[in-house]
């Protein structure tokens, strides 16, 4: 869990390297570090939420089931001779 975070706040999430944060001092760095990892924390929360089909509330969400397409009847052969006739060789 840890490396996960470690990976993204050095990655996909933010590029924690040399330089990403623009200030002098270690009180405005870690400042600025604490928002980072709260804006990490949020988007965790709102993936989770994405993934198990959550609101914000915490509630599940009905999602209307999804049918398939009904399928075809008929032969292939019928379905061509009711199509336009070809071009003149």
């Amino acid at each position: 869990m840890v490396e996960s975070a470690n990976s993204a706040l050095k990655g996909a999430f933010a590029d924690l390297s040399r330089g990403f944060f623009r200030v002098m001092g270690l009180v405005k760095t870690t400042v600025l570090l604490g928002f980072t990892l709260a804006a990490y924390n949020l988007d965790r929360i709102r993936s989770f939420k994405a993934k198990h089909g959550l609101d914000d509330d915490a509630q599940v969400v009905e999602m209307p089931k999804q049918r398939r397409a009904r399928r075809r009847s008929g032969t292939w052969a019928e379905i061509t001779e009711s199509g336009p006739a070809p071009p003149p060789t």
